[in-house]
């Protein structure tokens, strides 16, 4: 086996790097070319939206100071909504324990609303926050072979493992003292199993198609983060950067979104490429550039040329991109 000096390895790699580097002759413009409403949309001019848990009620008494995984599950939540509110000012108050044993939390009265949103716009209230799971059992019976491979019929049971978590959020415009919006959520879980004994049901429950509270909770926060903001429909479109001065700089333009800068220069200057495959990389760009300056029917007809010229893929994939827009 034959051994390289650490310093010749390392050289080697470097060199290595730099050639992997300079290959990356292209980029990615990423244009979004739908923007959908979002379900539930919070008002353009409502810039600040602080968050408030009241779903906890005054009576649910803990057994232990620290907090319990339907807790943990709850301020994840909370802080994952938090991350998600497409307003510039937001922030989680200290939590009210207002909630109710069953159903969401009594609306805030309307003169209370400015003084508990706590200098906000808006206010995103989670009201009810109830988490159950359930165990059932029933005696049944199973059909197996006895060590002769007689058929024999044994004792065994089935067990159903149910969880679910129902929520319940309010949006209310501290400015007019209304709620703008009311958000019940639910999401469930229903794992069913066999086993001899109900010890080892409650073992396939434990260790199989685990769904706990936090695994409800996420479900639900990212539910509401799509329900809150708009979706953003994208399309990704390769151009060239590298090969020769007039396709960085025209590169450059597109990233910079100057797709008219890109069509001028690129046409007054592509026919000074000498390079044939550097002429078809700018001509590539100019493509780009022709159909996000409104120019669809130049780029086809580029598109179309180049490839009918050169039968290079690139070119008819571009096209069709383009032809389908």
């Amino acid at each position: 086996m034959q051994f390289f000096p650490v310093k010749r390895m390392l050289i080697a790699v470097a060199v290595l790097s730099t050639v992997i580097m300079s290959g990356c002759k292209t980029a990615t413009y990423t244009h979004v070319d739908q923007v959908i409403a979002p379900r539930f949309s919070i008002p353009v001019d409502m810039r600040s939206v602080n968050l408030l848990d009241r779903s906890v009620s005054p009576y649910a008494a803990s057994k232990t100071t620290l907090p319990t995984p339907t807790d943990k599950a709850r301020t994840t939540m909370l802080n994952s909504v938090l991350s998600g509110l497409p307003v510039s000012s937001k922030r989680i108050l200290q939590p009210l324990k207002e909630g109710r044993e069953n159903g969401p939390a009594t609306e805030i009265k309307k003169t209370g609303i400015r003084e508990v949103a706590s200098g906000a716009e808006g206010l995103l209230s989670l009201e009810q926050y109830e988490f159950s799971e359930t165990r059932t059992y029933k005696d049944i019976t199973k059909e197996t072979r006895d060590p002769s491979g007689r058929k024999v019929t044994i004792p065994a049971v089935q067990g159903t493992r149910q969880v679910y978590l129902r929520t319940y959020w309010r949006l209310y415009d501290v400015r007019s003292g209304s709620v703008i919006y009311k958000i019940p959520q639910f999401s469930e879980n229903i794992y069913e199993t066999e086993g001899l004994t109900r010890a080892a049901v409650n073992a396939q429950m434990d260790t199989t198609n685990i769904v706990t509270v936090a695994t409800l909770s996420q479900k639900l926060s990212s539910e509401l983060i799509r329900d809150i903001n708009p979706e953003h429909i994208k399309s990704y479109w390769t151009y060239y950067i590298k090969g020769h001065d007039i396709i960085s700089r025209s590169g450059r333009m597109i990233e910079m979104e100057d797709f008219a800068g890109a069509v001028s220069f690129l046409s007054q200057n592509i026919r000074v490429i000498e390079s044939e495959k550097l002429r078809l990389r700018a001509s590539y760009n100019l493509i780009v550039a022709y159909y996000f300056n409104g120019q669809k029917d130049k780029a086809l007809q580029l598109a179309g040329h180049e490839y009918n010229k050169t039968g290079k893929y690139e070119f008819k994939s571009l096209y069709d991109k383009i032809y389908s827009r």
